[in-house]
């Protein structure tokens, strides 16, 4: 069986062509996302998984990307992150899909290839991967319905979220 998951570390160029929030549809017919979350909950997914309408919220330089991590007070930050700041272990060798040794996908779109790749990472611990036959369901539903630009899928947060843009405009709260 192919994988339609894509492992590898989604490139600045590629992550920049994902519509910022400002310019993304934001609407989303209710029978299509009744559809969505079918898939959902039919693949034991729903408790891990959401989604999300796909989008960022700033322009990411060569050799960068998203860095989701708790910080003191157990809030969610999202930063920039220079990959070469990273720990070479936490970067090589794929395990589990689309997991590298402790940096994982936490937001996941369509890429140009209608594979599904990781475009903001997290560092472990590793969670339970994304189910093969999820994928390729949910990948089929989005290009059948023309929702490939529009809807993400996302690790499932414990706490409800509220995205604020950090002052230095370099990521998210």
């Amino acid at each position: 069986m192919s994988t339609v998951i894509d492992h590898s570390i989604l490139e600045a160029q590629s992550f920049n062509k994902i519509r910022t929030f400002e310019d993304q549809q934001k609407s989303v017919d209710l029978e299509l996302l009744r559809g969505i979350g079918y898939i959902f909950i039919k693949n034991g997914m729903h408790n891990r998984l959401a989604a999300e309408i796909v989008h960022r919220h700033i322009t990411l330089k060569e050799g960068t990307l998203l860095l989701h991590e708790q910080d003191a007070a157990k809030m969610e930050v999202c930063r920039v992150t220079l990959r070469s700041s990273l720990d070479e272990s936490q970067i090589t060798g794929v395990c589990e899909l689309y997991y590298f040794t402790d940096l994982q996908g936490c937001s996941f779109f369509l890429n140009e290839r209608n594979l599904i790749q990781p475009y903001e990472y997290q560092i472990g611990p590793i969670s339970a991967p994304i189910d093969e036959h999820f994928a390729m369901e949910m990948r089929d539903y989005l290009i059948q319905h023309k929702l490939q630009d529009q809807i993400s899928i996302v690790l499932r947060s414990k706490t409800k979220m509220c995205k604020f843009m950090l002052p230095e405009q370099d990521g998210t709260i």
